[in-house]
């Protein structure tokens, strides 16, 4: 399994339906407007707004969940893993959100939208359990997020939002296995196919997570490698979401890695260039900065101008957030040393793999530098931009 990719993980998270129930009518906007936020990377408007969802209904779950997904994703994004000090906030958060639905669904037995809310922030939990290799903690409470979002499907069939959950269940429970052993001991029920058609019907028919199903979607044919890889449709889905938030650097990566798989390279370059623009004054610049670099390293290679790749990736490489690496810096060190055993500098791309080694390893990247220490890369181009 490839490194936990930022589309992926920034799009783990779903939002109830606001018919009745659970949700305050004055809430709908500004879920939305959390939504915003969270897509363009505007961190602090969405803590704020997430404290808004609280103090509008005291009872309801919404605002304890919506805090959760800003604090998930601020530590996903914003400085991609590396502020490990975010973490414990996030786990006050789950643990607030699961309790505020629980208390809910005492007061309103079986209500679709507090299920949701419970389902939801089991799944979030999961999501981050597996980010951090806690395999059986993220199967567990995995199960206990798809039983409360089938839960919700009961109660109301007719809500659109809950097949986000279904879908994702589905599809990464089928493939986790085939990555990581210890879940193949355990007992999933998960299809790939299925789960691939319950999240194309979320991105049709539902209120809130139409767009995190359509880049869900996005990371799927971009890199499934069995059978659904499917670049062209990402890139039909992503300019449409693109148009939405055309200032999102998120989604602005997520094209950018659909352009170069697609293979529409020169497209693909002179987009990394506006994006580039943009991450130079974007908050946690180095991040972004470095991320930018890695990608546009890999679309010069892969055009075979190897000496500007090497100068992309070397700059990347050197990107830090303050004192410590970023996550997309320590990659581009280890693609940098891909691209110098394709050149026969086996001296020189043993010292970056060794460099790359000795990072912090909350990315789980240290093994690709181990693996370059081991063997040159054999590959005359970068392959996908992860390796895997």
């Amino acid at each position: 399994m490839r490194f936990a990719s930022p589309l992926l993980c920034a799009c783990l998270f779903a939002l109830p339906p606001a018919a009745q129930g659970a949700v305050d009518s004055r809430a709908d906007p500004v879920i939305r407007q959390l939504l915003d936020h969270v897509f363009l990377m505007e961190f602090d408007r969405a803590e704020q707004t997430g404290q808004e969802l609280v103090a509008l209904d005291s009872q309801s779950p919404y605002g304890a969940f919506g805090l959760m997904v800003v604090a998930l994703t601020r530590y996903i994004y914003e400085t991609e893993q590396t502020d490990q000090s975010i973490l414990p906030t996030f786990e006050q958060r789950v643990e607030e959100s699961i309790r505020r639905a629980k208390e809910y669904l005492r007061a309103h037995p079986n209500d679709a939208e507090a299920l949701m809310v419970l389902g939801a922030s089991y799944g979030l939990a999961s999501r981050m359990s597996a980010v951090r290799h806690e395999w059986i903690n993220a199967y567990f409470r995995g199960r206990a997020a798809i039983q409360y979002v089938r839960a919700a499907v009961k109660a109301d069939p007719e809500l659109g939002d809950p097949w986000l959950g279904i879908g994702m269940y589905d599809y990464y429970t089928d493939t986790y296995p085939r990555f990581i052993g210890v879940l193949a001991k355990l007992v999933f029920r998960g299809n790939r196919r299925r789960g691939i058609e319950a999240l194309h019907r979320a991105a049709e028919r539902g209120r809130y997570v139409s767009t995190a199903a359509k880049l869900i979607l996005v990371e799927i044919y971009t890199e499934d490698r069995f059978g659904a890889l499917d670049p062209k449709e990402a890139v039909r889905i992503i300019t449409e979401v693109r148009a939405q938030y055309p200032q999102s650097l998120m989604i602005h990566a997520a094209e950018l890695v659909s352009l170069y798989e697609a293979r529409r390279l020169d497209e693909a370059l002179a987009s990394s260039e506006a994006f580039m623009v943009a991450a130079s004054s974007a908050p946690h610049a180095p991040v972004q900065l470095s991320k930018g670099r890695a990608i546009r390293g890999c679309i010069l290679w892969a055009m075979g101008r190897h000496a500007q790749a090497e100068a992309e990736l070397l700059q990347g490489a050197r990107e830090r957030l303050g004192e410590r690496p970023t996550r997309w810096g320590v990659w581009s060190r280890i693609r940098l040393g891909h691209l110098l055993d394709v050149q026969k500098r086996r001296v020189e791309a043993e010292e970056h793999y060794r460099l790359a080694a000795a990072e912090p390893n909350y990315w789980d990247l240290r093994q690709y530098a181990k693996e370059g220490l081991s063997r040159p890369w054999k590959d005359a181009g970068p392959g996908h931009i992860p390796p895997i």
